[in-house]
């Protein structure tokens, strides 16, 4: 879990898709082991595929729970 999170935030701090090898060499792991944890967020919408380059970004489900956090964190939940 730690990794997937790691995967994430990783995403979230560059501002271009990335690849399977630039981040499996950024966070120290295997391409295999990149590749199935960007399957499992892909799966769950967190990251994107681009079909044209083959790197990934934040998809839309990371920009929801961002929202949600937000809205919880503000109070404006509208479940008062």
């Amino acid at each position: 879990m730690v990794n997937a999170l790691d995967l994430l935030e990783t995403l979230a701090e560059e501002t271009h898709n990335l690849t399977v090898s630039y981040l499996a060499h950024k966070l120290g792991l295997s391409r295999n082991k990149v590749t199935r944890l960007l399957a499992i967020l892909e799966k769950r919408e967190l990251v994107v595929c681009d079909a044209i380059s083959g790197g990934y970004s934040l998809g839309l489900s990371a920009v929801g729970l961002a929202q949600s956090f937000l809205r919880n964190v503000t109070g404006k939940g509208g479940g008062d």
